[in-house]
């Protein structure tokens, strides 16, 4: 389902893959992501499926995908390397045992590659080693690199510099105190910096500032859930100048999937957002802009069910935002491959309950149809809070088909505060993938449903 706002198409979409695990955009628009190192998708602008490779080398599981120079794609994994053609179709594959893969850069002529012996637990090596990699896979050494005891269970991340060096972060174990090292590397590969910082860092990842400093977006493990995400900013140096906290409560578990700088202005952090209800987490994909200042401009969280998981993002051409990762909540309520495309606002047809602690909106509910897929009829549940005002407030509840035309009104007038629900008749219709919008004042809902006959 797409629409366009402020000039930018904005729709999710669900694909034949179980998650979405890194996505890239290419010049024209088209996307590509990657289910682990198994499936390669690519998609028009609206989120259409163009083609779809198996790649079956099961030794090199997920995660990271990344745009090659010569036009084709990089897959890598812990295990391995992958390359692909423009089209997806398999050219080069280099699998691992030990060292293994923690990272790697894209370079105008190519990559490098950073292993480590993830096995260091028992041989004590701490040691990166650094690799050009060519197109063709052709494989030069470059340098290494021994740092303090390195935890291969945590992420490493590297971002490239201006000056056409890169700096890496990654998690230690020293002997005294539990933190991150921050290394920084010149274009000649010589090291100019490595600073030390007391940081609890569980998941994270890494992007630049406009004064050549660099920004961290991480958050704890679940033995300290309940503490937020973190945004720590760094100078041209390495040293560390503020970090600030975000979403600190007694329910709610962050785990950040990216960071990136969006127009020198404003940083955009993506991030699976879990919320205890009962017993259970809750999961949407979540994401908060934020000024180069560390304050928050706004949140948004998008709901397609219980159990999303966000993985990755990236800033569009367009000016908007792509969050991809996994949900449960569609038939036949497996794990997926869950897209959605926001406006450069971070708004899209699919919203959450939980926008920007507003409270009057936080109590409304739209529940998934039962049943799904269904034939011809079924039955969609929604809630109206209490509002402050006394009033009852105007809902439209609105049926539209693939395509965004409007199929049916079911509700478009003002009720009181309850719950309610309403049944769609689709004896008229054919058989599909039809949405249902829900929107009350500022209060926007979105889901999906299946029509079987």
């Amino acid at each position: 389902m797409t629409s366009v706002t402020y000039g930018q198409i904005t729709w999710s979409n669900t694909y034949s893959a179980r998650e979405c695990n890194s996505i890239i955009q290419n010049d024209d628009e088209t996307l590509v992501f990657t289910e682990g190192s198994q499936t390669l998708i690519k998609t028009d602008k609206h989120g259409e499926p163009i083609w779809s490779k198996k790649i079956n080398i099961k030794n090199i599981i997920r995660r990271t995908l990344l745009k090659s120079s010569d036009g084709g794609y990089l897959l890598y994994g812990t295990h391995g390397l992958i390359k692909t053609d423009s089209l997806g179709n398999l050219e080069y594959v280099k699998e691992y045992n030990e060292p293994q893969v923690v990272n790697v850069i894209p370079r105008s002529d190519g990559f490098v590659v950073i292993e480590h012996n993830l096995d260091n637990m028992q041989t004590e090596d701490n040691t990166f080693r650094f690799y050009s990699l060519s197109t063709t896979f052709d494989s030069t050494f470059l340098f290494s690199y021994t740092g303090d005891f390195y935890n291969p269970f945590e992420n490493t991340v590297v971002v490239n510099d201006i000056d056409g060096g890169f700096t890496m972060c990654y998690q230690i174990f020293p002997n005294s105190e539990t933190g991150i090292q921050l290394v920084k590397w010149n274009s000649n590969n010589e090291l100019v910096w490595d600073k030390f910082h007391p940081v609890l860092f569980y998941d994270g990842n890494m992007t630049h500032s406009t004064d050549n400093g660099y920004f961290l977006a991480w958050s704890k493990d679940y033995y300290d859930s309940y503490t937020g995400f973190n945004l720590t900013k760094f100078d041209s140096n390495g040293n560390l100048l503020w970090t600030k906290n975000y979403g600190a409560s007694n329910n709610t578990v962050y785990s950040i999937a990216n960071i990136f700088n969006v127009d020198n202005q404003r940083i955009l952090i993506s991030y699976t957002y879990s919320e205890l209800v009962g017993y259970f987490f809750e999961s949407d994909f979540g994401m908060s802009i934020l000024g180069e200042d560390g304050n928050l401009i706004t949140n948004k969280y998008f709901d397609a069910g219980k159990n999303d998981g966000c993985f990755t993002s990236l800033y569009c051409n367009d000016g908007g935002y792509v969050l991809g990762g996994k949900s449960n909540s569609f038939w036949p309520y497996d794990d997926i491959a869950f897209i959605i495309k926001t406006d450069s606002l971070g708004n899209s047809l699919i919203t959450s309950k939980k926008q920007n602690g507003d409270k009057s909106s936080r109590n409304f509910t739209l529940l998934q149809n039962y049943p799904n897929p269904f034939n011809p009829s079924t039955t969609i549940k929604y809630s109206i809070p209490t509002v402050e005002t006394g009033h009852a407030p105007s809902v439209r509840l609105i049926v539209y088909d693939i395509l965004g035309r409007e199929v049916e009104t079911l509700v478009n007038e003002k009720q009181k505060p309850g719950n309610y629900e309403v049944v769609f008749n689709a004896s008229n219709l054919p058989s599909g993938i039809y949405f249902y919008s829900m929107t009350v004042g500022k209060f926007n809902s979105v889901k999906k449903m299946m029509l079987v006959k």
